[in-house]
C-alpha cells in the first residue's frame, strides 16, 4: 500500500535513505526502508533502525484522510524522531547536542550533557521541559467494539483524547501517585504506582472517560489542565490548559 510513496521534498532531504522503527501511542507499529525519499519496503519492524520516529494514532489518522499533511506535522511537533547511533545522533540532533555542550560541567559530565541533555554539575543548569497541551480529540466508546453502529451518546460513552508535548530537551517526570492531568470536576489522571514519563521531543497521549455528569445530554464545557499541582518544573507554564465543548445528543 504505501511502497513507491514518494515523501514531500523536506522530508526527502531529512528521512532520504534511512531506515525507520515508527512508533505510534508508544508501540512500535512498523518499519519503513527508504531509497532517495521514496518508500521501498514496508515491515513489521527492525532491530537496526537508523531512526526512530514517534507519533500518536490521531496524527496518523489525520495523514491518511489527508486534513493533515507530513510537513505540517513535522513543523509542529506532532510527528518526531531521533537518530540511532551518536552519528545519527549529531546528524538529527545538532541544535539540542550542541546546547547540551554549554550547560556547565567537564569531563564525563559534560559528555553525559552532550548526548542526553543533563546538565548535571553546572551551578547555571536549569531544567529545559516544556510541556504543552497539544491537541484534544473526542472519540466514542462503543458497547460492541466489532459494531460500531452499537455506540448510543447517551447510554454509552465517549473519551477524551488529551495528546501532550515535550517540546523541551529534557524529559518530564511526573513521580509516582502524582496527578497529571485534571478535566474541570469531571476527571482527573493519576501516574498511579509508577513514574510517568513523557520524553523530550517527544508527544504523549491519555484517554479520559468523563463522568456520568459528562454523558448526560446537551452541551459540556470542560477545562483541561496538564500538571494542575506543578509538580514537573517547567521553563514555560502557559502552555498547560486547553478548553473543549462537547454536545452529547
Amino acid at each position: 500500500m504505501l511502497q513507491n510513496i514518494a515523501l514531500p521534498q523536506s522530508a526527502q532531504t531529512l528521512f532520504g535513505n534511512e531506515h525507520l522503527n515508527l512508533y505510534v501511542d508508544g508501540k512500535l507499529a512498523a518499519d519503513i526502508q527508504l531509497e532517495k525519499g521514496v518508500i521501498v519496503t514496508v515491515g513489521d519492524g527492525t532491530d537496526q533502525p537508523t531512526m526512530n520516529v514517534y507519533t500518536t494514532s490521531p496524527v496518523v489518522e489525520d495523514l491518511l484522510s489527508n486534513t493533515l499533511f507530513l510537513d505540517d506535522a513535522l513543523a509542529n511537533g506532532k510527528i518526531t524522531y531521533k537518530g540511532v547511533g551518536l552519528l545519527k545522533k549529531i546528524k538529527f540532533g545538532f541544535v539540542s547536542l550542541f546546547q547540551g555542550w554549554f550547560l556547565g560541567g567537564s569531563g564525563d559530565a559534560k559528555e553525559e550533557s552532550a548526548l542526553t541533555g543533563s546538565a548535571e554539575g553546572s551551578d547555571d543548569a536549569t531544567l529545559d521541559v516544556d510541556l504543552q497541551i497539544s491537541e484534544v480529540k473526542i472519540y466514542p466508546l462503543q458497547e460492541n467494539p466489532e459494531d460500531p453502529a452499537s455506540y448510543n451518546r447517551a447510554t454509552t460513552s465517549y473519551y477524551l483524547l488529551v495528546i501532550v508535548f515535550n517540546h523541551g530537551t529534557e524529559n518530564a517526570v511526573f513521580p509516582a501517585n502524582s496527578k497529571v492531568l485534571s478535566v474541570g470536576d469531571q476527571a482527573e489522571y493519576y501516574s498511579q504506582d509508577r513514574e510517568l514519563i513523557v520524553y523530550a521531543q517527544q508527544p504523549a497521549s491519555f484517554q479520559i472517560i468523563p463522568t456520568a455528569k459528562g454523558r448526560e445530554l446537551g452541551n459540556h464545557y470542560f477545562s483541561i489542565t496538564l500538571d494542575p499541582n506543578n509538580v514537573v518544573a517547567e521553563t514555560n507554564e502557559a502552555n498547560n490548559y486547553m478548553e473543549r465543548f462537547v454536545n452529547v445528543e
